[in-house]
């Protein structure tokens, strides 16, 4: 990278009151300078070269760690210009000027922003966003349940009661030539009836219902679910279309 930040510290600082011993071995005897930074040390390796040996001074408030590269100096009151020093100096290889501060602040601003004054949302995200606020309740065990929503008016998808009671009796069928596979079937709808997804329901006459089918797929070589049971509503949508 052409630069790491600013240059650190901001302004040269003044160190002829802080009580520095000369046997305190720096590992940048040149720390108060303000410069750039010439190398950053990743976080995995600042625990690596902490040793046994802190200072505190106490103006201004600073603290001396001892490290391999030497003694660094950190810390400072509220207000401080003075930051950590752990960078070390190195062989200058860029002496290009780094971008004022405000105007990378600018860039990162720009970048992350949106500045769109409105938000854009389609009339169908709106109708769900509404759907949602007009048709959910909070179930006992802290889920939510949502009506499904219907796009169009549900007369639209035509008389599915025939249709969903032939695919029922053709299910039956099968069933009865399976005995293993009718017993997950029947496992599988025992458990979404205790698990609360489907209950008994009598519809009041003339009131508008659908009737979803479904199917049963059985895979004997899976390692996981054997039985998976299909809910076909999108055939029967596409059936009451083409009808249409």
């Amino acid at each position: 990278m052409p630069t790491i930040t600013e240059r650190q510290p901001a302004t040269t600082l003044s160190i002829s009151q802080w009580n520095i011993t000369g046997n305190i071995k720096l590992a940048d005897p040149s720390f108060n300078t303000s410069r750039r930074i010439d190398i950053l040390i990743g976080a995995s390796m600042v625990f690596d070269l902490l040793c046994v040996g802190q200072l505190r001074l106490k103006e201004p408030m600073h603290i001396l760690q001892k490290t391999l590269l030497g003694w660094t100096v950190s810390g400072g009151k509220q207000g401080s210009v003075m930051s950590s020093s752990y960078a070390v100096t190195s062989k200058i290889v860029d002496n290009r000027p780094s971008e004022a501060l405000d105007q990378m602040v600018r860039s990162f601003w720009e970048t992350e922003n949106c500045f769109d004054e409105t938000m854009k949302i389609t009339k169908e995200e709106l109708d769900c966003e509404m759907h949602f606020q007009a048709n959910y309740h909070r179930l006992s065990s802290g889920e939510y349940s949502v009506r499904l929503p219907v796009k169009q008016d549900i007369n639209f998808l035509g008389d599915s009661y025939q249709h969903a009671l032939r695919r029922l009796f053709s299910l039956e069928r099968r069933l009865q030539r399976n005995a293993y596979v009718r017993l997950q079937y029947e496992t599988f709808m025992r458990e979404y009836v205790e698990l609360k997804h489907m209950s008994l329901v009598v519809h009041p006459p003339n009131v508008p219902k659908y009737y979803l089918p479904l199917h049963c797929v059985f895979k004997e070589d899976s390692t996981t679910t054997k039985l998976r049971v299909v809910f076909d509503g999108l055939f029967q949508a596409i059936r009451a279309m083409l009808m249409t």
